[in-house]
């Protein structure tokens, strides 16, 4: 494992609790179907485990922030889910 990853996944576990719930928060562009992409690839990676999702537009609503709330056994899982929704087309900006 790359060391890294390994320090992330130790500060991770310091932080939360697992398996327990992992906040996600990124922004992206609002397009018509994000949300839909979103909610499909969480229903498809999460393969059961629990979700949900909260969102806030931009004033001119051209982008909005989302928070996503996942259930992950461990911490490894919870870094994986984290970069999965990174490479989901139209994320913009991830914390």
């Amino acid at each position: 494992m790359d060391a890294n990853r390994e320090q992330l996944i130790e500060a991770m576990e310091e932080e939360y609790d697992f398996p327990g719930m992992y906040p996600v928060t990124f922004i992206a562009k609002n397009e018509d179907d994000f949300e839909d992409r979103l909610n499909s690839a969480l229903e498809y990676e999460q393969d059961g485990d629990d979700y949900s999702i909260s969102q806030r537009h931009s004033s001119k609503k051209n982008y909005a922030s989302f928070t996503v709330q996942l259930f992950v056994r461990s911490a490894e899982t919870a870094l994986d889910r984290k970069e999965f929704l990174r490479k989901l087309a139209g994320v913009m900006i991830m914390f």
